[in-house]
C-alpha cells in the first residue's frame, strides 16, 4: 500500500504544470523576481519580444528564479521543466510597465502671469498644485530649501521666490520625480488705495477716514446706502476725510487718487454709527410703589438698576450730589431722597445718557405700608417715554407707536442722510398710533425725531 500511494505522487508531480509567479507590472526603474515551484529536476527560462512568434532560450536561466528590470517590459517569459524525465512548459507570462507623464503643477488663486514669472499682489494668495498621478512622498521647496510641512498636492503661496516639487505616484511610491522647472513667483506692492478709519461712529461723534500718502491726488467720493450713485465730496481732496455720525452714517466711501498720471480708485468702505435705547431703571428689592414714587420700610431695601447697554462711566445720584464710590448698574439704596443716575454704553463711553426721570424714595419709620401684590415694586422698570417704530426697513408708510404719549401732543420731524429735514408735523391729542407716508420718500436712510428720541428709518424702493 505504502509503495502504491509513492508511486501516485511521483506520477502527479510528474504531471504537475510549472507555474510562473511574481510581479507582472514594473514601476520605472525597478525590477522583479519571477519564480516557479521549487520541486523540478531541471529548469529553463524563455523569453519572447512582443512582437516577435519566437521564443529564445535565457543562458544560464537554469533555476527556479529569474530576475526581471525595467529592460523586459513588453517580452513574454515562460519556463521549461522536467521531473523524473518527465518535460512540462508553463505558461508564458506578460511582463508589463507602468508608464507616467512627467510631474507638472496647475497654478490658481490670485496668480497673474507675468512673462516667465507669477505675480502676486501684496496681500494676495496663490495656489501651485502637483497634478495626478503624482500625490505620494512630495516636497515643495521654496528657494533650494524644503518648505517645512508642505507635503500635499497643494502649495499656498504669499511671498516672492523661487519654488518646484517632486513626488510620486501612489502606484510607485520610490518612483519619485522632479517638476524640472522653476516656478518663479514675484510680489508686486500694493499700489491700490486702502482706506482706513473710524467705520462704526458713536451719536453724536466724528471719525476720520485715511489712505495712504505719497500719491500725487486725491478725490473723496460719498454714496448714501440705499442709493447707486456715488458723489464728490466737496473740498475733499487730501488723504483724509472727517466724517460725521449725523451725516454720513450709513454711507459708502471711497478714494480715487492719482500717481504719475494714473487714476487708481479704492473700494468702498461702509461706514455706519451705533443706535441705542433711552437707559432706563429697573426697581426691585423691598421697594413698594407709591403714587409717583418708591416707598421703603426703615430697615429694608431697595435696587435701582440701569438697563444695558448703559454699563460704562455710571454715576449716582441722591438729591443732586454724586454718591461715592458707586459706579456700577445697580445701586442698594436704603434712605430716602431723590435719585438720578446717568452712563454710557461700553462701546460708546463718551456717548453719557440719563433717563431723564427723578427716583423719589420715601423711607416710612413706622413700618405701616404692607406691600401687596398690586403695589410691590418688583421688576418694574422706570424709563423716559418710549416710541417704537415699526416696520423697519420700511416701503410705503412707517408707524411709530406713541401710545405712552396718548392725549398729549407730540412734534415729528424727519430728516434725510444729506441734514435736509424732508418732513415736520405737530400732532396734538395723539392716539396710540402715527402713521407716516413714505410714497414720496426716495430710498436711503432717514432720522426720525419725535418727542426727545431719535430713531433711524431705512427706506426701501
Amino acid at each position: 500500500m505504502l509503495v502504491a500511494l509513492t508511486t501516485l505522487s511521483l506520477t502527479a508531480s510528474a504531471q504537475l504544470k510549472p507555474i510562473i509567479f511574481g510581479d507582472s507590472v514594473l514601476c520605472p526603474n525597478a525590477g522583479s523576481v519571477l519564480h516557479t515551484q521549487k520541486l523540478y529536476d531541471t529548469y529553463q527560462w524563455y523569453v519572447r519580444d512582443y512582437f516577435s512568434d519566437e521564443k529564445v532560450l535565457i543562458p544560464g536561466a537554469t533555476t527556479n528564479e529569474l530576475v526581471i528590470t525595467n529592460d523586459d517590459v513588453l517580452k513574454y517569459f515562460s519556463v521549461e521543466v522536467s521531473l523524473k524525465g518527465v518535460k512540462r512548459s508553463s505558461n508564458e507570462k506578460l511582463i508589463d510597465g507602468l508608464v507616467f507623464i512627467p510631474p507638472s503643477v496647475r497654478s490658481g488663486g490670485d496668480f497673474k502671469n507675468g512673462p516667465g514669472f507669477f505675480v502676486l499682489n501684496e496681500g494676495d494668495t496663490g495656489v501651485f498644485t502637483l497634478l495626478q498621478p503624482y500625490n505620494t512622498n512630495i516636497t515643495w521647496y521654496k528657494n533650494g530649501r524644503p518648505v517645512e510641512g508642505e507635503t500635499g498636492t497643494k502649495l499656498f503661496v504669499t511671498t516672492a521666490g523661487t519654488y518646484t516639487v517632486k513626488g510620486a505616484p501612489a502606484d510607485c511610491p520610490d518612483y519619485i520625480q522632479y517638476l524640472g522647472v522653476d516656478l518663479v513667483v514675484k510680489v508686486r506692492k500694493n499700489t491700490q488705495p486702502v482706506i482706513t478709519g473710524d467705520t462704526m461712529l458713536c451719536p453724536d461723534s466724528k471719525g476720520t477716514l485715511a489712505t495712504q500718502e505719497g500719491y500725487d491726488s486725491y478725490q473723496w467720493y460719498k454714496r448714501f446706502y440705499g442709493t447707486n450713485k456715488k458723489k464728490a465730496v466737496a473740498g475733499a481732496t487730501s488723504g483724509t476725510l472727517v466724517i460725521s455720525s449725523s451725516k454720513d452714517a450709513p454711507a459708502y466711501f471711497s478714494v480715487e487718487v492719482t500717481k504719475n498720471g494714473d487714476t487708481l480708485t479704492s473700494a468702498e468702505k461702509l461706514v455706519d454709527s451705533y443706535v441705542f435705547l433711552l437707559p432706563g431703571v429697573i426697581s426691585d428689592g423691598d421697594f413698594i410703589n407709591g403714587p409717583g414714587y418708591f416707598i421703603l420700610n426703615q430697615g429694608d431695601t431697595g435696587r435701582f438698576t440701569l438697563t444695558q447697554p448703559y454699563d460704562t462711566n455710571i454715576t449716582w445720584y441722591r438729591n443732586n450730589k454724586e454718591i461715592p464710590g458707586e459706579k456700577g448698574v445697580t445701586l442698594n439704596v436704603t434712605a430716602g431722597g431723590n435719585y438720578a443716575v446717568q452712563g454710557a454704553p461700553a462701546v460708546c463711553p463718551n456717548f453719557i445718557q440719563n433717563p431723564g426721570v427723578v427716583l423719589s424714595v420715601k423711607l416710612v419709620t413706622d413700618g405701616s405700608v404692607k406691600a401687596s401684590a398690586s403695589s410691590n415694586a418688583s421688576k418694574s422698570i422706570v424709563s423716559t417715554t418710549a416710541i417704537k417704530l415699526y416696520p423697519n426697513p420700511a416701503k410705503d408708510f412707517a408707524m411709530l407707536d406713541v401710545s405712552a404719549f396718548a392725549g398729549k401732543d407730540i412734534a415729528i420731524s424727519i430728516t434725510a442722510q444729506d441734514g435736509k429735514v424732508v418732513f415736520t408735523k405737530q400732532y396734538s391729542n395723539v392716539g396710540s398710533t402715527i402713521k407716516i407716508d413714505l410714497t414720496a420718500f426716495k430710498q436711503g436712510v432717514y432720522y426720525i425725531k419725535a418727542g426727545n428720541q431719535v430713531l433711524k428709518l431705512v427706506v426701501t424702493k
